[in-house]
């Protein structure tokens, strides 16, 4: 019995995985489109360190993303040296995802110096306007955090509010971990596949490239962005608005402090990396991994409260972060191109669709001069044209 259960165990553990590297089945040409993208990214990671420098002028503001772009390079290189079977070349793979799942954090400390040395202009005047134009209703100046500092229930100074506080700091910063550990599980995946001598090693490699293409890729989009539109967030720029600090029972004024000096000169606030990388990772891990992708979603949904609730970020912040998530599901691939496309056209179609439905609202309010007869033959070759348009596009 002790055999026929341990058979069966195998079989299951074999099972499970099998439907892990199976969830993800491409055809070619989403393959090789794949494999650009992590080229690709492969080649903007190089390029970003170098770059940051230029910029600045100087290697030493900016050594650490310099120096992780020629690892990234350089290891990116010398795995094309040896066969897919290789030991040495799954050592090296193994290696590149450790330097680019670094390169995360190291281009993050390099917008700092760089918005810096090129005085760009802040902008959290015109965040503030925006979220006081659509919130300014319901919460003084758009901020629900300024709501809750004010509040008698939430408060920070509530024991509620100082739960609620606790709660949500241990979330945000929770933030550095998802990422990471769904990355170690797909590289055990291959790794495994290779120590079994498996025929899925290529399939499994391929599922480590989507994770980065969308997990790394969302991150530096969101860290360029960053660059463009800098902000120093509600908690420095409006600080005087606040009376109550975020202490908590304790624990949470230790970790805003840790915060506090992590993030010192990022200017990293629109969008919300927080938001944008949390939910790419949950969306990517309940696809592969349900029950712990239920707690990466779990995760990401306090992470975009804390964010708000914690005065780190604008509510602008979480908005401009949806496209970002949309990005990176599509750049890492488990979007279809077929669904991109169908979603494009019909996009196009309902756009395109618009006028006609308000032309028909208005017939009732047309004089009786008009004949029925002709309203519907205006509309119905109104119609048959942008059935045309669209299957021409």
């Amino acid at each position: 019995w002790s055999s026929v259960n341990s058979t069966t165990s195998g079989l299951a553990r074999r099972s499970a995985r099998s439907s892990i590297v199976d969830a993800m089945e491409l055809t070619n040409r989403e393959e090789d489109l794949i494999n650009y993208k992590f080229t690709f990214l492969l080649a903007v990671v190089s390029l970003l360190g170098p770059l940051y420098a230029f910029a600045i002028g100087s290697v030493k503001p900016v050594l650490f993303p310099f120096i992780m772009s020629v690892i990234s390079f350089l290891l990116s290189m010398l795995t094309l040296v040896f066969n897919e079977q290789d030991k040495y070349r799954v050592y090296l793979r193994t290696a590149l995802v450790v330097a680019l799942g670094t390169a995360m954090p190291a281009f993050y400390t390099g917008v700092g110096p760089v918005v810096r040395s090129q005085n760009f202009a802040l902008n959290d005047e015109a965040l503030l306007r925006i979220d006081d134009f659509f919130l300014g209703s319901f919460f003084p100046n758009g901020q629900l955090a300024l709501a809750i500092d004010q509040s008698v229930f939430i408060g920070p100074t509530t024991f509620i509010g100082r739960l609620v506080t606790e709660v949500l700091q241990l979330s945000y910063v929770s933030y550095y971990i998802w990422g990471y550990l769904l990355l170690l599980r797909f590289l055990g995946l291959y790794l495994w596949s290779h120590w079994k001598s498996d025929q899925r090693n290529r399939k499994d490699w391929r599922l480590v490239k989507m994770f980065l293409c969308a997990w790394l890729g969302t991150c530096i989009l969101n860290f360029t962005i960053n660059l463009v539109v800098p902000a120093l967030s509600p908690r420095l720029y409006i600080a005087d608005r606040f009376e109550n600090p975020l202490d908590g029972f304790g624990l949470a004024a230790l970790f805003r402090k840790a915060v506090y000096v992590a993030g010192e000169g990022s200017y990293g606030t629109f969008p919300s990396a927080h938001t944008s990388i949390s939910w790419v990772t949950g969306l990517v891990a309940i696809k592969f991994f349900p029950n712990f992708g239920k707690t990466t979603l779990l995760a990401a949904v306090l992470i975009t409260i804390a964010t708000v609730f914690l005065r780190y970020h604008y509510v602008i912040d979480l908005v401009g972060a949806i496209p970002l998530v949309m990005f990176g599901m599509i750049y890492g691939g488990y979007v279809p191109l077929s669904e991109v496309e169908s979603c494009v056209v019909s996009l196009f179609y309902a756009v395109w669709s618009f006028p006609s439905f308000i032309i028909s609202r208005l017939v009732s309010y047309f004089p009786m001069s008009i004949s029925n007869t002709e309203i519907s033959y205006a509309l119905s070759s109104f119609h048959l044209k942008q059935k045309r348009l669209s299957c021409t596009v």
